[in-house]
């Protein structure tokens, strides 16, 4: 029986490593989150990552260089996909946050110290905004490419094994 290990062009480990950045933010799109979410999302990057060294000309190296720039796209996305997100939410809480701030500048009676109350208000509720969004890249960067390049290196592993390729030793004789 002949084995296919390593039989598709490495090109082909970009399609696997994006492949299942696509693959894991449609299965958190959809709304597979919790335990099971986390299960499935650490199942999807290492088998991209196996796949992608396994079943590809590719290296172990070129393998993780593919999911460091597919754990970019990933954090891009998680980027936008939760501005939005964080926007609509941190909408209400600017208005509340105004909201407060309004009060707390009507027992002075200055209403230029009102107005600058309720510019800080919204300004706070947008940095939260924009820190969750920072966090949400960051997270989903190291995520793709930790487990990414677990699957790599396990997908390297038995190609190794698979082909026969193993350094050995020299043999006297």
């Amino acid at each position: 029986m002949k084995d296919k290990a390593g039989s598709m062009g490495a090109g082909m480990a970009w399609g696997f490593a994006i492949g299942s950045v696509v693959l894991a933010t449609i299965l958190g799109f959809i709304g597979v989150h919790g335990f099971v979410g986390t299960v499935l999302n650490i199942a999807v990057y290492m088998a991209g990552g196996y796949a992608a060294v396994f079943m590809t000309k590719a290296s172990t190296g070129k393998g993780i260089v593919a999911f460091l720039v597919a754990g970019i796209l990933s954090g891009i996305a998680s980027f936008i996909i939760v501005k939005m997100a964080a926007s609509a939410a941190m909408s209400a809480v600017g208005d509340s946050m105004k909201a407060q701030m309004a009060a707390a500048g009507a027992k002075t009676g200055d209403a230029a110290l009102n107005a600058q109350m309720a510019q800080a208000g919204n300004a706070v509720a947008g940095g939260l905004g924009m820190m969750v969004a920072v966090m949400a890249f960051v997270g989903s960067l190291i995520w793709c490419f930790l487990f990414g390049m677990v699957g790599c290196f396990i997908g390297g592993a038995m190609k190794k094994s698979a082909l026969g390729g193993a350094a050995g030793v020299a043999k006297a004789a």
